[in-house]
């Protein structure tokens, strides 16, 4: 064995050993990401719809990435990926998502979008909660531009609530919804067939 093979295999199993050993750590450490048993991870792609709360519907992808920060960035998201919804009007709207899990096994997450191209009312904040091959998310829409009141008032435990109590109508109730397995390939077919 000649010199230059033996250092390119030495090569070779220095990044096999690297590759297992991140892998093995990201296992342990981001179960949610990775899985050495062929379980259900968080990341990937997922499909469903929402209803707005004046009735319209909306088609809605997520795909979610472990997204690994550096060393030096503390507190940096550990999510990272992309969304999309599309109206009645088969109008999509395309989005970057990013946050956290909220446990190690990622059972509950936040995550925070900005949208690529500006719409009357759009998603802002997403929490979530996982299981299996199904999320939850809880949202509330934004209406850029649109003035909105607030309403502050005491609930009977005498905890403080607020209520939109103006502004555009889709922005005054948080909305929940739930999305399962799917892929952008699916999203867009069902967007272009009208099937939200």
């Amino acid at each position: 064995m000649t010199g230059t093979v033996r250092l390119t295999a030495g090569i070779v199993a220095i990044c096999a050993v690297a590759v297992a050993l991140y892998v093995l750590i990201e296992a342990a450490f981001s179960p949610w990401a990775r899985s050495l048993t062929g379980a259900a991870t968080l990341t990937g792609e997922w499909l469903g719809h929402m209803t707005t709360p004046t009735g319209a519907k909306h088609l809605v992808w997520l795909e979610i990435n472990h997204d690994v920060p550096s060393a030096e960035c503390y507190g940096c998201p550990t999510i990272e990926g992309r969304a999309a919804t599309c109206d009645g009007a088969a109008k999509i709207h395309h989005y970057e998502v990013w946050g956290g899990v909220e446990n190690w096994s990622g059972t509950q997450f936040h995550l925070k979008t900005r949208e690529t191209e500006e719409s009357e009312v759009h998603l802002l904040y997403l929490d979530g909660k996982w299981a299996g091959d199904e999320i939850s998310l809880t949202t509330t829409l934004v209406a850029p531009g649109i003035p909105q009141t607030t309403h502050w008032e005491r609930n009977e435990a005498g905890e403080e609530t607020t209520t939109v109590i103006d502004g555009h109508p889709d922005t005054r109730s948080p909305i929940a919804f739930s999305l399962g397995r799917g892929t952008l390939r699916d999203f867009e077919a069902r967007c272009k067939a009208g099937v939200l």
